[in-house]
C-alpha cells in the first residue's frame, strides 16, 4: 500500500435539493514520480474549463472539467521542463488556460507563463518570463481582470509583473516574518488579505491608473498591517468585513475588519474562534481530579499558537448568548406564525413568580412581545401542539391558541374550579393535576 496517496473529488451544489453532491472522483497518483517538496498545489481555472494539480516534481496534472454522468474522474499528466517549482496559478482573461509558475535552478529563480494546449495534452506556447526574480520568491498571486497579470511575493519585496511591465515594492513590514497566503477580497482584484508566519494580517492594495487607450495598469503597491490572528493557512473573505481565518497550527477563527483602529491599535475583531488540537506534538493520559477518569493532555499547535489542551469525555456546552433576568421559574420555545410555523422556535416563554414574559427572536436580538391569547399569570407549561396550534398552561385554566393569529380557540378549566399544580402535555393529550384530582384532556383541531 503506497504512503503517498492522491485521491480527488470534484464536488457541485444541487440547488434544488440544497445539498453538496459529488460530481467525480478517482485516483491521480503516479507510479513513478517524486513527490513536491514545496507541497500539493491545487487550482482551478477562472473560466472553469481544466483544473490543475501539481503532485510531482517536473509534473502537473490536468483534470478537464467537461464531466459526464459517470462520475470517474479523467485526468492526465503533463511534463514541465522546470523540475523544481515553488508555486503556481492559472491567469485570469486568457482564453486558453495559462499558468504563470515560480521555479528554481543554478542561476537562481524565475517567472515563466505557458500556455496548456488541452487538445494535444501538453505545455504550449511560452506566453511571457521573467528571469532573476527575487532569490526568496515564493507565492504567486493572480491578479483578475481588468489588471490582470501576477503579483510574486518574496522575502523582501512585493512586485507586480505583466509581460514586461513589472511594478517592484519593499515594504519593512517583509522583513520581520516571511508571507504564507493570502486571500482575494476584491473581485476585480485590487485588494488582498495576506497572513505571515507570526499571525499578522495585512491588507495589499493594487492601485490602478487608466493608460490612454481605456486600459488599466498597476502603478503602485501598497501593504497595510491590520492586526494578529490566528497564524493562517487560509484566508477567505466571506462579505462586509467578516474573514475565516483557517489554521492548521492552532484554532480557526472567524473575525471582523474594522473601518478604524481599536484601543491596541489593532482594525481586527474576533467574532468566534474554532477548535483544533492539531498539530499534537506530544501527549499523555492522566487523572487530573483522581476520580479514576483518565484525561488527555495534549501538547498541540506550533510557533506562537502553541498550548496545552485537556481532552475528556463529556457533553461540551457552547455559549451563543446570555440574557440576565432574576427568578425565571420556566422556560419554553414555541414556533410561532402559521400552521406549524416552519424552521427553529423563534419565541420564548419565561415563568415568573406571578406572571409570564413572552420574547421572540428578531434577526440576532431578543425583543419583548406578546400572545394575545396568553393569559399573564404564571406559566405552568406552553408548546406547539397538533393543528398548528399552541397551549399554555396556567394554575387557572388550560388555553389553545391558534399560532397564525394568535387567538384563543378554546378554554378549559377544571370542574371544581380549584387550581391546577402540575401539568403534562405532548402533541395531542394533556394530564393536569388539582388537588388530588388528575384530569386528562385530548387535544383536536379547531
Amino acid at each position: 500500500e503506497p504512503l503517498f496517496r492522491s485521491r480527488v473529488m470534484v464536488l457541485g451544489f444541487d440547488a434544488e435539493r440544497n445539498e453538496v453532491v459529488t460530481l467525480a472522483y478517482g485516483d491521480v497518483q503516479e507510479r513513478m514520480g517524486r513527490p513536491s517538496d514545496t507541497g500539493i498545489k491545487g487550482m482551478v481555472d477562472p473560466h472553469a474549463k481544466v483544473i490543475g494539480a501539481r503532485l510531482y516534481d517536473g509534473q502537473m496534472k490536468i483534470i478537464p472539467l467537461d464531466l459526464d454522468s459517470s462520475k470517474d474522474l479523467k485526468a492526465y499528466t503533463i511534463r514541465l521542463q522546470e523540475i523544481d517549482v515553488i508555486d503556481l496559478d492559472f491567469l485570469y482573461g486568457c482564453s486558453t488556460p495559462t499558468v504563470a509558475l515560480i521555479y528554481q535552478d543554478q542561476q537562481g529563480r524565475h517567472l515563466k507563463v505557458y500556455e496548456i494546449s488541452l487538445a494535444e495534452k501538453e505545455i504550449g506556447k511560452l506566453v511571457w518570463k521573467q528571469s532573476d526574480i527575487e532569490a526568496e520568491a515564493s507565492m504567486l498571486i493572480s491578479v483578475p481582470a481588468p489588471a490582470g497579470g501576477v503579483v510574486v511575493v518574496g522575502q523582501e519585496t512585493i512586485v507586480y509583473y505583466r509581460g514586461d511591465y513589472q511594478k517592484a515594492v519593499a515594504p519593512p513590514e517583509l522583513v520581520y516574518s516571511p508571507l504564507i497566503c493570502f486571500g482575494r477580497v476584491d473581485s476585480d482584484g485590487s485588494r488582498f488579505l495576506l497572513g505571515d508566519m507570526q499571525g499578522h494580517l495585512m491588507m495589499l492594495l493594487l492601485e490602478r491608473d487608466q493608460k490612454i487607450d481605456g486600459s488599466l495598469i498597476v502603478d503602485d503597491l501598497k501593504l497595510t498591517t491590520l492586526g494578529t490572528a490566528v497564524i493562517a493557512k487560509n484566508l477567505t473573505y466571506l462579505d462586509n468585513g467578516f474573514v475565516f481565518v483557517g489554521s492548521t497550527f492552532g484554532d480557526s477563527q472567524l473575525v471582523k475588519l474594522n473601518a478604524e483602529r481599536d484601543d491596541s491599535g489593532s482594525f481586527i475583531h474576533v467574532m468566534e474562534s474554532f477548535t483544533n488540537i492539531g498539530p499534537i506534538v506530544d501527549m499523555e493520559v492522566v487523572d487530573l481530579e483522581r476520580q479514576g477518569q483518565g484525561q488527555l493532555v495534549t501538547c498541540s499547535g506550533a510557533y506562537t499558537e502553541g498550548s496545552l489542551r485537556v481532552i475528556r469525555n463529556g457533553i461540551g456546552i457552547h455559549e451563543h448568548a446570555t440574557l440576565d433576568l432574576e427568578g425565571i421559574k420556566g422556560i419554553w420555545p414555541l414556533k410561532v406564525g402559521g400552521v406549524e410555523a416552519e424552521g427553529f422556535d423563534n419565541t420564548l416563554v419565561l415563568s415568573f413568580v406571578g406572571q409570564t414574559t413572552i420574547l421572540r427572536l428578531a434577526g440576532e436580538e431578543l425583543e419583548g412581545t406578546e400572545i394575545v391569547g396568553f393569559s399573564n399569570e404564571q406559566t405552568l407549561f406552553a408548546g406547539n401542539v397538533s393543528g398548528g396550534q399552541l397551549v399554555q398552561i396556567t394554575a387557572s385554566s388550560v388555553r389553545l391558541v391558534d399560532s397564525g393569529s394568535l387567538q384563543l380557540i378554546s378554554e378549559w378549566k377544571t370542574p371544581d374550579g380549584k387550581n391546577i399544580s402540575v401539568a403534562a402535555c405532548n402533541r395531542t393529550q394533556i394530564v393536569v393535576a388539582s388537588g388530588r384530582r388528575l384530569f386528562y384532556v385530548e387535544i383536536e383541531p379547531g
